[in-house]
Order: structure tokens, then C-alpha cells, then sequence
């Protein structure tokens, strides 16, 4: 497929972090995004513009405070029209128990989210979240050995559980 094709590049240094990406195809599509950080603040942003359409296809800024035990961020998402607000506590060295609530301001709906993660004694890591419309959904990764992972992920409809559930397998391969 050659209109998958990118072309990327990332920085970092001690208080930056930048990446962004070129498609490589006739009306390429160009991301930005960069985080900045000092004493337990971060604040970030990215965007996107679509050649093709010769406009933004998305962008979002946000906010946020990094501590010992915790983290809270206030996002701006989907070209302003979603407002996200998350806050992770963790219960111990090796797991993490999070809640994230979204109003989305051209539906006035608004999701809330509850999750956990832990690393088990194998050193992999395990996931489990929840949405208020009963969508759960479960994550299993494992570093086989350096450079390789594999996940496992699951995910149901606790208030249907007649739906067929959506399940994958991923293999990470890098050097």
C-alpha cells in the first residue's frame, strides 16, 4: 500500500519532547505534537492537517500535574469539542487505579471511565476498564524477551452480553 507510508521524527531533551510525521503519498497528511514539563507541570498539544482537505483534521491541547502518588490532566480533544478530565492514583509500586470523565459539548453527553492496572509477578502487565455504557475491556502484555511483546486484548458488553465480544492479538517486534 503506498499511501501508508511516513515519514517521522522525534526530539526530546530534558524538558521538551516533539515528534511528528509526514505521509508519504500525493496530499500527505502532516502531525504535529510537543510536551513541555517543569516541577511536576505538563502542558502539550498536537495537530493535524489533511493536504487533501486543506484544513486542521485534528487538534487538542492539555494540562496537566504529575506528583509522587499522583497525576491529574485537563484535556481539550477533537478540535474542541470534547473536554476530558483524568486522575490515576498509584496504590502501590505496581499497580494504578485511574478514572476519566468526558462531556462532549456538541452532544452534551458525558462518559466516565474507571480502570486499573497492575504488573504481575512475571512483569507483565494487566488492564481492565469500564465505561458507564457497560463496554469492558481487558488488556494482557507480556515482554517475552528483549524486543519482543505480545498482547492480548478483550472486550465485551457487560448490559448485552448476547453481542459478540472483540478480541485481538498483537506481536511487538523491535531492536
Amino acid at each position: 500500500d503506498l499511501s501508508s507510508g511516513k515519514l517521522g521524527i522525534d526530539y526530546c531533551m530534558q524538558y521538551l519532547s516533539a515528534k511528528g510525521s509526514l505521509g508519504l503519498s500525493s496530499t500527505p497528511k502532516i502531525e504535529l505534537a510537543a510536551s513541555t514539563g517543569y516541577q511536576g507541570f505538563v502542558v502539550g498539544g498536537e495537530v493535524a492537517y489533511d493536504s487533501a482537505k486543506q484544513m486542521l483534521s485534528k487538534w487538542s491541547t492539555a494540562l496537566g500535574y504529575v506528583a509522587s502518588e499522583w497525576a491529574g490532566t485537563i484535556m481539550l480533544t477533537d478540535k474542541g469539542d470534547a473536554i476530558k478530565a483524568q486522575f490515576a492514583h498509584n496504590m502501590s509500586p505496581t499497580s494504578v487505579a485511574a478514572a476519566e470523565v468526558q462531556q462532549t459539548l456538541s452532544t452534551s453527553t458525558t462518559t466516565f471511565t474507571v480502570g486499573y492496572q497492575t504488573k504481575l509477578p512475571s512483569g507483565a502487565l494487566a488492564k481492565v476498564k469500564l465505561n458507564n455504557m457497560g463496554v469492558m475491556a481487558m488488556l494482557y502484555e507480556h515482554n517475552i524477551q528483549p524486543g519482543t511483546k505480545v498482547s492480548a486484548c478483550y472486550q465485551l458488553d457487560v448490559t448485552n452480553l448476547e453481542q459478540a465480544p472483540k478480541y485481538g492479538i498483537a506481536v511487538d517486534l523491535t531492536s
